[in-house]
């Protein structure tokens, strides 16, 4: 179903904020 591929779609994105965000704390400290 498409809210299916939607919510996996969001996880994705989700999960790859957090390793870009978690980098981005990174080089500042």
């Amino acid at each position: 179903a498409d809210w299916q591929l939607a919510g996996e779609l969001r996880r994705k994105a989700d999960a790859h904020l957090e390793t870009v965000g978690s980098g981005e704390i990174n080089k500042q400290t």
